[in-house]
């Protein structure tokens, strides 16, 4: 009875697990990892009152153990000697970025090898889910039924997905989520991620393939497949054979395939197609070989089936387009993740034996960036490159090795499946597993508690039943670990202590992340009321009290601080400011930003007395002591965050000298090289700390990774520095960013040869002539965009003849880059060759009908063709 209440939870649980967003939220993973826990006991109570064995342990369960130990090692506090022998630089830079931080001298004694403790503990969660799940798995559905069961209830539940998300792609806001709307992203049916949606369906279909199998198997008179004879081996023999034993089973477990297939491909996730096509590959390789090519039949009609869906859905020119990027050079140059991941491959070098901790990587990349941060990857979208960083090389060889041995066995397996159970399951393992490895260097699927249990309940029985088949493999028999009667009280217990620390440690997210949620509000600061602050910080503090380690609310908690001190302050302000003062003026007055410049400001005077009357303000002590304590626990707690350091700075000289400031600003942009929201930030600090030189660098570094300040940056520095001193030093050698300024900012015309615009276009010029001999020196451009650089830079200079003849080279380069051609256009009007600028409009047109921009100048030339040819006295000779 025992057993079959586990049998049931845990198939709910990895049923459920997929209809809450994959359960990447903490409130949900709550759930999951509860009902996963009473699995858990129920199925040892089992054991213990039936008094049966579980068998022979599985060698893979060794890695699996030592996965667990390893995550508790990383966040376990060790001897800052210890960690500085096994990872200097994890000790270097916690030292570095915290080295001012009050501790107690036993937080400076001990320090843990995750630079983010409270982030591993989130992955140690998920480690232990998928492991519990892997062997309740392998014990609970090895049998025959059991394992069926099992295989119906995923495909199915898959199915009931891919209709969701099919309906969704047709019918509905591609941002819905049934009755959830989220505000962006890549949704598809229940999954936030469309990656994680195609790579949890790849499971399904691995399920849906079981299925089939077992039908397939079942309609034939022995439960034993029967080896085709010679005469029976013709194509047409093979058809009539499968037509012949087709039944509603078949049908039904065909038609499964068929949506499943659609759903995939119709999710648009890349990685999720390559590793249906892999899987598949591998799964017809191995079955053509030991089953006979005409089952293949049964295949290629699924598949046809699913295309032929897509197809009547209307979204064939959609996948297709999407899928053609994968064939596509340029395409895939451009694809963030190949610039990302040799960006991330620096830090494997400097975290190579034990790893960053789980979990950081979000964190670490960051560090190694030297150009624009992009879109923020809190994951590797690479399971193996996130190993080799998170978890170094140990990380790295155990999570190999538990893949290995799980290949292995589940090749053995199909090796020797006779029984139409056997041969199911070996199916859908070869299948889940084969999809599950492609997919992982293209994604992160697996971090999804969803997929992770969907997968860890596949191998479970497939390891099961491969290492206790009869007659047992000699090659595979070192697959399982010699009989020992504590092993499975030892693992036992190993689980139950996992599962009890995680249970705890998510409960107690769960409850910061709706915390955190709850203080989130989608109006203004300005607009809300304090006692809303005051809720939020109550419900708030006594969780940040018990996780001091969560960076993320700590921060939270100060930033609830500092506002509800600019809310009082504003009221303060508001009662003795004049009536014609806005309230926006009063609010932006509070800044943080604002008290940093009063700081230092009241710092150069401290005769006066202000600065020591401005820290003992009874809003400031009130409000903003307690948020620079918590600003100082989140550091702690993470080092990694810059936005807690840039707080830091604006806020350290409430105890300290406000000189202190630059200490924290060096370490925010240390940790965010790529980022210029930091660099400008940075900039805005030390400027106002009368350190115009370090400010200038730090701009400048900002508009070298971003064009979003460059207007504000430059109207700070114009009174400051002379035109050469803008041009030469401030501006970085971006010819593109130069040229935009002549031709906006500066565009007015002026005699005068040295003006700021012809200094920009001079240097833009130069820039680009150069850009091949000191490529370090400015952005990489090819011969193309040369090209059209200096014709754009001639054409801002007046010579219109040379930029004629450099816009002619690169459109013939690239003859479908239409804005080359509008601008070429526009010049050759300039220069009076209408005929040329006509066929290029109408070119532009023909190929972007709808843009206004190419209507307006085709309309401009005719006009001028009009008016020349009337004012033209020789056209009535």
């Amino acid at each position: 009875m025992l057993r079959w209440f586990a049998q049931f939870v845990l198939v709910g649980v990895v049923l459920v697990a997929p209809w809450f967003f994959g359960g990447v939220t903490s409130s949900v993973c709550s759930w999951l990892v509860t009902g996963v826990g009473i699995a858990l006991v129920a199925t040892i109570a089992s054991r213990l009152l039936d008094r049966g064995r579980i068998g022979p342990m599985p060698l893979v369960a060794i890695p699996l153990a030592l996965a667990i130990g390893f995550a508790f090692l990383q966040i376990l506090p060790l001897p800052a000697k210890m960690v500085q022998s096994i990872s200097p630089i994890s000790a270097q830079l916690r030292s570095e970025l915290t080295s001012d931080q009050t501790l107690s001298q036993e937080s400076q004694n001990n320090i843990s090898l995750s630079l983010y403790p409270s982030a591993t503990r989130g992955d140690l969660v998920l480690l232990t889910l998928g492991i519990t799940v892997f062997a309740l798995g392998y014990v609970l559905f090895a049998s025959s039924a059991a394992s069926r069961i099992l295989l119906v209830a995923v495909a199915l539940n898959g199915m009931a997905l891919a209709c969701v998300g099919l309906v969704q792609e047709v019918a509905a806001d591609p941002h819905s989520i049934l009755w959830f709307t989220i505000p962006a992203g890549g949704p598809f049916a229940t999954f936030v991620n469309q990656n994680h949606a195609g790579g949890y369906l790849n499971l399904c279909l691995a399920c849906a393939v079981g299925t089939l199998v077992w039908a397939w198997r079942r309609s034939s008179t022995n439960e034993v497949d029967e080896r085709p004879s010679r005469e029976r081996t013709k194509l047409f023999d093979s058809l009539t054979d499968a037509i012949s034993r087709l039944n509603g089973s078949i049908l039904f477990s065909l038609s499964l395939i068929a949506f499943l297939i659609a759903a995939i491909v119709c999710s648009l996730s890349r990685g999720a197609f390559i590793g249906m096509c892999v899987a598949t590959l591998v799964a017809t390789l191995v079955y053509r070989t030991r089953r006979g090519a005409h089952r293949a039949l049964l295949g290629a009609v699924a598949i046809a089936a699913g295309i032929g869906l897509v197809a009547w859905l209307g979204l064939g020119e959609i996948v297709t387009d999407r899928l053609a990027t994968l064939f596509d050079r340029e395409a895939m140059a451009e694809h963030s993740l190949l610039e990302h991941w040799p960006v991330a491959a620096r830090a494997i070098p400097d975290f190579w034996l034990t790893g960053s901790g789980l979990g950081t990587y979000g964190y670490i990349y960051g560090l190694y960036l030297d150009g624009p941060i992009g879109p923020w990857f809190i994951r590797a979208e690479n399971q193996y490159l996130e190993a080799l960083v998170d978890g170094g090389i140990i990380g790295f060889l155990l999570l190999f090795t538990a893949l290995v041995l799980v290949w292995l066995a589940a090749i053995g397996y199909v090796r020797r499946a006779g029984h139409v159970a056997d041969t199911a399951l070996a199916a859908s393992g070869i299948f889940a597993i084969g999809s599950q490895t492609i997919t992982a260097a293209f994604d992160f699927g697996l971090y999804a508690p969803a997929n992770l249990m969907l997968f860890a309940i596949l191998c479970g029985p497939v390891v099961r039943r491969a290492i206790a088949i009869r007659p047992p493999l000699r090659s595979f028999s070192w697959l399982r670990m010699p009989e020992w009667r504590f092993a499975p009280a030892i693992a036992s217990v190993i689980l139950l202590f996992a599962n009890g620390f995680c249970y705890f440690d998510i409960r107690t997210a769960a409850s910061a992340e709706s915390a955190r949620l709850a203080a989130t509000w989608d109006r203004p600061i300005e607009v809300l009321e304090t006692a809303e602050f005051e809720h939020a910080i109550e419900r708030l503090t006594p969780i940040a009290e018990s996780r001091p380690g969560d960076a993320n609310v700590q921060l939270r908690l100060a930033e609830l601080w500092i506002d509800l001190y600019r809310l009082r302050a504003a009221a303060l302000l508001r009662a003795d400011a004049p009536v014609e003062i806005g309230n926006s003026v009063l609010w932006n007055l509070t800044s943080p930003v604002v008290l940093h410049r009063q700081l230092h400001d009241f710092s150069t005077k401290p005769e006066t007395g202000e600065l020591e009357s401005l820290r003992t303000e009874p809003t400031v002590t009130r409000h903003l002591v307690p948020a620079y304590r918590h600003l100082q626990r989140a550091r702690a707690a993470c080092p990694l965050f810059p936005r807690v350091h840039l707080r830091l700075a604006e806020l350290c000289g409430l105890d300290a000298d406000p000189s202190q400031d630059v200490f924290h600003i060096h370490r925010a942009c240390s940790v965010a090289p790529g980022d210029p929201d930091i660099w400008f930030h940075a900039g805005v600090l030390d400027a106002q700390a009368g350190r115009n030189v370090n400010a200038m660098n730090a701009w400048r570094h900002c508009l070298l990774l971003s064009d979003q300040y460059v207007n504000i940056v430059l109207y700070v520095a114009e009174p400051v520095l002379n035109d050469t001193q803008l041009v030469e030093w401030l501006l970085p050698p971006k010819p593109e960013m130069l040229l935009h300024l002549a031709k906006t900012r500066y565009a007015v015309s002026n005699p005068d040869p040295h003006t700021i615009r012809d200094r920009l276009l001079a240097r833009a010029a130069d820039l680009v002539h150069n850009a091949s001999a000191n490529p370090a020196e400015t952005t990489p451009l090819d011969a193309p965009a040369r090209s059209h650089l200096l014709g754009a830079i001639y054409a801002e200079q007046g010579n219109l003849s040379e930029a004629l003849t450099h816009y002619r080279t690169a459109i013939a380069s690239r003859p479908f880059e239409l804005e080359w051609q509008y601008e070429f256009a526009q010049h050759l009007v300039e220069a009076g060759q209408l005929d040329e600028a006509l066929d290029l409009a109408r070119r532009c047109i023909r190929l972007a009908p709808k843009n206004r921009r190419y209507q307006k100048l085709l309309q401009q030339i005719r006009t001028t063709q009009l008016s020349t040819s009337a004012l033209d006295p020789n056209q009535y000779l």
